[in-house]
């Protein structure tokens, strides 16, 4: 009867260290990746946006006290942000 050679999992010390290798260059290679793609958040100020005032009730007189400008804070991805501008957004009082 022949001899069979049986077949182990186990990997010699060689092949440990080839996989702990392997294993440091993709988990590199995927952060690079992320890193790279990622669209962080980023706040953008447009100063001297007009306010515009509705809905007066009869009989009430806005005085000079209501702005009529601003100063807008927007939050959002870096895309986007750097594509808007002031001429985008309305600001409104309603009364």
């Amino acid at each position: 009867m022949a001899s069979v050679r049986q077949q182990t999992n186990k990997t010699g010390r060689g092949g440990l260290v080839t996989r702990a290798l392997l294993a440091v260059a993709l988990a590199f290679v995927f952060w690079a990746w992320v890193t790279a793609s990622a669209d962080p958040d980023m706040q953008r100020n447009f100063p001297s946006v007009p306010v515009t005032l509705l809905n007066a009730p009869a009989g009430v007189a806005v005085t000079d006290s209501a702005p009529r400008t601003a100063i807008l804070s927007v939050w959002g991805p870096r895309s986007t942000m750097e594509t808007l501008t002031a001429d985008r957004f309305a600001l409104t009082i309603d009364l």
